[in-house]
């Protein structure tokens, strides 16, 4: 029994597209890792910029500030306000935070 190479083109087609299936879901599946890769990258370096000591003591700044009741109504454009109208508190609060900002991202 001889084989005719014109009954082989749909089989082998048909391994193509299987071969082509199968490559798609293994690249789906290596770019979702690799998406994950790059979240938890992400989620780590935050996590450091939060962690630092410096951060908490910034944080811990701004929250007393927020918290004079002074401030409670509004707290950002209170403070946006004053930071414009050059107060002292308000500048100290911000130099604090840009400074606190530009440790995080030079690591």
């Amino acid at each position: 029994m001889a084989i005719n190479p014109s009954d082989a083109i749909p089989w082998i087609m048909l391994a193509g597209v299987g071969v082509a299936c199968v490559s798609a879901l293994f690249s789906w599946r290596s770019s979702k890792v690799a998406a994950k890769a790059a979240q938890a990258t992400l989620y780590v370096k935050l996590h450091e910029q939060y962690a630092s000591h410096e951060m908490l003591g910034d944080l811990r700044n701004l929250r007393s500030w927020k918290e004079d009741p002074a401030n409670r109504e509004d707290f950002a454009g209170r403070w946006a306000e004053l930071r414009g109208k050059t107060d002292p508190n308000a500048l100290e609060v911000g130099a604090q935070t840009m400074a606190s900002l530009g440790r995080a991202q030079v690591r």
